[in-house]
């Protein structure tokens, strides 16, 4: 039966959760690197996208997914918690663990903004599988 509860949520929760179209902006990298004495980050690490700005926009675009979650997470009876699973100059991935259960790993391109999403849900599937969401991480920055 609580399978059966669980099977729902996460349906009733794939069907809630759409899928943005990429705005496909275009970050220029050929700027030169600062010349002064200051200490600071480059360019690129400028440009690109960092694990606190993931986090951030995951959430921005689970919120936008399912309007219903703020007042879940607000509720406080189900365990709701995004985390930045690791964060790399070539990748960084944002770790949902859903008011279903289900564990979803976003993996995002820090500089392009790409990003796909692969979903677990313990008890029910065997291994992380990849879902058909794929969006423009940069969409949900505020």
């Amino acid at each position: 039966m609580k399978k059966a509860v669980v099977m729902a949520l996460i349906l009733g929760m794939a069907v809630m959760t759409v899928g943005c179209g990429a705005k496909n902006e275009v970050k220029d990298n050929t700027e030169p690197a600062e010349e002064s004495g200051e200490q600071g980050e480059d360019t690129s690490s400028e440009e690109a996208l960092t694990g606190e700005e993931a986090l951030t926009a995951v959430e921005n675009y689970c919120y936008e997914a399912n309007p219903d979650l703020e007042g879940i997470v607000e509720d406080g009876e189900y365990e709701v918690y995004w985390d930045i699973a690791s964060e790399a100059e070539d990748e960084i991935v944002i770790l949902y663990h859903s008011y279903t259960g289900s564990l979803n790993r976003y993996y995002i391109d820090p500089v392009s903004g790409d990003t796909y999403v692969t979903e677990f849900v313990p008890g029910i599937t065997d291994e992380e599988e990849q879902t058909e969401e794929s969006f423009n991480i940069f969409d949900y920055l505020e």
